[in-house]
């Protein structure tokens, strides 16, 4: 399974997990908004991928994580950010 097949999965039991009560409006704006962030996050290389899914979704602080990939705790927030910065850049368009 890849990172982008991980995520995809954790993600939706998330979204299993939470109830949703609101317009279909409402609903079709979040899943446009969560396939959006789908596609920004698929398009961060694998390690960046692995670290925001580690991290939001594994729940895993940088020095977990650092751990796991014998890294810096320092540099897992450097990847960090940079992942960040790209998603935002990439959801804005």
């Amino acid at each position: 399974m890849s990172i982008e097949d991980d995520f995809n999965e954790s993600f939706k039991i998330q979204l299993k997990d939470e109830s949703i009560e609101s317009s279909p409006e409402d609903l079709t704006v979040y899943n446009d908004t969560i396939k959006e962030l789908q596609r920004t996050i698929g398009e961060l290389n694998e390690r960046e991928q692995l670290i925001i899914n580690l991290y939001y979704y594994e729940g895993l602080t940088y020095k977990e994580i650092g751990e796991i990939l014998s890294i810096s705790e320092s540099r897992v927030s450097q990847i960090h950010s940079k992942a960040i910065s790209k998603m935002r850049k990439q959801f804005q368009h």
